[in-house]
């Protein structure tokens, strides 16, 4: 099936149609930046940036516990929303996928998007454009395989297991290192003395 037989596809807001000088705005949002997104498939909140509006904003804008947030240009990675992340604005930097049907996951949705698989078809139909970004239509008629809940729960909580690992492997590099510096120290500290 194609992903919007089961989503709502949509782009995010073009900000300058909106964009307010800060005297004038009639509302402030957070906006995500494509440094928001990490390869990874985070969200760093310090990398959004405030954003003055002419007017009070549509929620379709902001983004939604659940939905899959993808960056339009390269690597085209995508996040899913959690609770605690919504009501951030959506740049037409982005697409934002709303999830129609229990059937998908959001989360397993966003590990297909972020696979080689996809990212290599992605790019595979959209060689060729003088502009590096991609269509929402690419998106839009994304080949999905119907997957079982089970099998779906099972790939993310592997990926959350992965994650960890990654993250315990990034921090023990970040120990070693230190211990390294201080045994190295130690060292010339040692032979300055003689």
């Amino acid at each position: 099936m194609k992903l919007k037989e089961v989503a709502e596809v949509r782009s995010g807001l073009v900000l300058s149609r909106k964009e307010a000088r800060l005297e004038e705005a009639k509302a402030r949002y957070k906006s995500l930046t494509v440094k928001s997104l990490t390869e990874d498939g985070f969200i760093d909140t310090e990398e959004f940036v405030d954003f003055n509006s002419k007017e009070k904003l549509e929620q379709s804008y902001l983004t939604q516990t659940g939905d899959v947030i993808v960056r339009l240009t390269y690597p085209f990675t995508a996040v899913c929303i959690k609770n605690g992340m919504e009501g951030y604005l959506v740049s037409s930097l982005f697409v934002v996928i709303r999830l129609k049907s229990e059937s998908i996951l959001p989360e397993f949705l966003t590990l297909l998007i972020n696979s080689n698989r996809v990212k290599n078809e992605i790019c595979r139909l959209n060689a060729g454009r003088s502009v590096p970004v991609v269509r929402k239509s690419i998106f839009e008629n994304l080949e999905i395989n119907k997957i079982s809940l089970e099998a779906q729960n099972t790939a993310v909580d592997y990926s959350n297991l992965h994650r960890k690992e990654k993250e315990l492997l990034r921090q023990l590099a970040d120990e070693k290192e230190i211990l390294y510096q201080a045994c190295l120290n130690s060292f010339i500290k040692k032979e300055d003395k003689k």
